[in-house]
């Protein structure tokens, strides 16, 4: 009990370091608090951290509609409901629609590269014209990229959000190309596996937590 009491004390204090060094970032970015943000609320703890920054930002809110397989219509509900009942500004766009072929080409890669594409040739537009010069998209592998003059911003990169509060408090809303990638490429299901692991070790996520996260991934490879 002794150890886990310490262990607990030294993650917090390990958390709180890492959250003093993210606001110092962002500060350096010129992000402080009341800046107005373009949030991608897309997939994954994307709800979770928009409840987080809404506190602290002038948020509008954009989710990609660009086929069932990247927004499905469960996904688009809840992104709804919760931008509604928040009274959150949002749109929801549709720059392109995915085909068949298209698909494909996505799942033999990281799916995750087909919404920052898109992010980088469109969102980035789309902040320019509404004088918005922050970005939050955090499913690219940066920390921080500056396209043009607005900053793109991965922000659980930065911040150390606990994961296991996020998927417990919020819903997790699952990308169906994921899904399909980690069902058919084992590389993908080392890579997120991996990320799990780092997530345990930085006390992000509790390892029981973790662990069912892992087994999730796991059984998507037995599903083929």
């Amino acid at each position: 009990d002794l150890k886990i009491l310490v262990d607990t004390y030294i993650d917090r204090v390990i958390i709180k370091k890492r959250e003093e060094e993210a606001l110092s970032f962002l500060k350096n970015l010129g992000l402080t608090k009341g800046e107005r943000i373009l949030f991608l609320v897309q997939c994954s703890y994307d709800l979770g951290v928009l409840d987080f920054l809404r506190k602290y930002f002038k948020v509008f809110a954009v989710s990609l509609d660009i086929g069932s397989v990247v927004l499905p219509p469960r996904n688009r509900k809840l992104i709804e409901d919760y931008l509604l009942k928040y009274g959150v500004p949002y749109e929801f766009l549709s720059p392109l629609k995915l085909g068949g072929k298209d698909i494909e080409k996505v799942l033999s890669g990281y799916p995750c590269d087909l919404c920052n594409s898109i992010v980088s040739k469109y969102l980035v537009e789309e902040c320019r014209e509404r004088g918005i010069r922050y970005l939050i998209n955090n499913h690219m592998e940066d920390k921080v990229r500056k396209v043009r003059d607005v900053y793109v911003i991965n922000f659980l990169k930065i911040y150390p959000l606990k994961r296991d509060i996020l998927r417990r408090e919020y819903p997790y809303l699952k990308c169906p190309l994921m899904i399909q990638a980690l069902k058919r490429n084992r590389e993908m299901r080392v890579k997120m596996i991996g990320e799990i692991v780092s997530q345990v070790y930085e006390g992000l996520m509790e390892p029981g937590i973790g662990a069912e996260v892992i087994m999730e991934i796991e059984k998507l490879g037995k599903k083929i």
